[in-house]
């Protein structure tokens, strides 16, 4: 019988919390069933028998789960991201541990199908979340590939991200924008993060602030980038809260205990005793 370390505070993450049901149940599944590197066979037959859900729900599980996971070359195997950091497995030392000896063996095994060049920069890569979710293509369905050898990582994503910025920059006013180099760093650190921590899309991150600047209320109070990062009171995101309220679940989907009335009140505008906050984000 094999013994997995689990993280509890993944129930806080941003990017598992906000997982659907039949995906955080996949990912647990997944988690528990892969081998001692990471790699798991794609079998949606036996997951859909075991987990006792419908093959066509596993299918779209494992897409909500891409950011994840990396889907080799041949879409039939799985790599999960983080599994060997979670497992204490970091740094890996080979010489002095027979397990490490044994992961590395498996990455031998699967190496040809995610076209695997340097076992431990494939590993740092995929441990600090790099676009190559599952399916082809780096998440936008223009990438690189999957599992190949990142070159230039670093100036790849910069460059996404000057991109990202470029784009979210222009719903803001000329005089909420940045004014200098540093301001425009903290801007861009935070869209990276939002992308390659907490795990939303460009397209979700354009989306949100775009929608977001053009609500009525939200326009004179949402003023800066680096708002999305910071938390409310109720310690939500308030990206989370806008994309809640964008995709209409801030009153149903939630529990009320996450979304308080004070979250309706500012969206809905409708309390006449309530005053907007004196200050600006």
């Amino acid at each position: 019988m094999a013994y997995r370390y689990t993280n509890t505070e993944k129930w806080s993450d941003s990017w598992f919390s906000n997982l659907k049901p039949n995906e955080k149940f996949l990912f647990i599944y997944l988690y528990e069933n892969c081998d001692i590197a990471g790699f798991i066979e794609l079998n949606i037959k036996r997951w859909s028998t075991d987990i006792g859900l419908d093959k066509k729900i596993i299918e779209g599980a494992l897409k909500g789960l891409r950011r994840g996971l990396i889907c080799s070359n041949s879409n039939d195997c799985i790599y999960i991201r983080t599994f060997l950091k979670h497992q204490k497995n970091l740094p890996l030392n080979p010489e002095k541990n027979n397990a490490h000896r044994g992961i590395f063996k498996r990455f031998e095994v699967y190496k040809h199908k995610f076209e695997i060049n340097d076992i431990i920069e494939f590993i740092e890569g995929a441990k600090e979340g790099l676009r190559s979710p599952y399916g082809n293509g780096n998440g936008n369905g223009n990438g690189n590939g999957i599992g190949k050898k990142v070159e230039n990582s670093e100036n790849q994503n910069k460059s996404q991200i000057e991109v990202l910025y470029n784009e979210v920059v222009a719903f803001f006013d000329e005089s909420c924008r940045p004014k200098s180099e540093a301001q425009k760093n903290e801007w861009c650190e935070t869209l990276d993060k939002l992308n390659r921590i907490d795990g939303f899309s460009s397209d979700e991150i354009i989306s949100v602030i775009e929608s977001t600047r053009k609500d009525e209320f939200w326009r004179s109070n949402f003023l800066s980038v680096l708002k999305l990062r910071r938390k409310n009171k109720e310690g939500l995101l308030y990206f989370t809260v806008f994309k809640n309220r964008i995709n209409g679940n801030h009153r149903t989907n939630i529990n009320n205990d996450r979304v308080p009335e004070r979250v309706n009140k500012l969206w809905d505008n409708k309390s006449s005793d309530y005053k907007i906050p004196e200050t600006t984000f």
